[in-house]
Parts: C-alpha cells; sequence; structure tokens
C-alpha cells in the first residue's frame, strides 16, 4: 500500500486523487510519519453500498434485524401486511 504526507495531499490534491483512482487501490495518508487516514478508491455504481454499509445506524439497524431474525421475533411479510390491511 502506498503512503502519502499530508502536506503532498494539502500540496497535490488532484494528482493525489487521479493516482488514487488509477491504481484502484488504497493510500495512508501520514501526519508526521505516523497514520493518520486512509484513502479508499469508489466505484461509483458501489457508491451508495458503500455509504449505506459504513453508516454507523445502518449497521445498527442490520445487527439488531439479524438479532430479531435469530430469536425468532420476525413475522413474514405476508403476515405484516395481513396487519397493515387489518388495520384499516
Amino acid at each position: 500500500m502506498e503512503s502519502i504526507g499530508i502536506r503532498d495531499l494539502q500540496t497535490n490534491p488532484g494528482r493525489v486523487l487521479s493516482d488514487l483512482k488509477d491504481s484502484g487501490e488504497s493510500m495512508l495518508v501520514t501526519k508526521n510519519g505516523k497514520p493518520a487516514a486512509l484513502l479508499t478508491p469508489i466505484d461509483e455504481d458501489a457508491y451508495e453500498d458503500f455509504i449505506l454499509s459504513n453508516a454507523p445506524v445502518f449497521v445498527e439497524g442490520m445487527r439488531q434485524a439479524e438479532k430479531e431474525f435469530n430469536d425468532g421475533k420476525t413475522i413474514s411479510l405476508s403476515d405484516a401486511l395481513d396487519e397493515i390491511n387489518d388495520a384499516d
């Protein structure tokens, strides 16, 4: 994995992003020689999935849903639709 200093990133952001896109590999950003951030190229088609899968609220919601499913606390879609229709 390539690394780049924060100053180089500040001086040449366009070149750095171009290099990142061309290589397709993540790049470590360092500050004072220590790891500070990670730049990761994102495929335009996968952008929304990437954002959702890394959003803390979404991830927690998915974990909770999986737990409820494993605990048998969920109902089928048809049962849920029946409940909605019965409420009308």
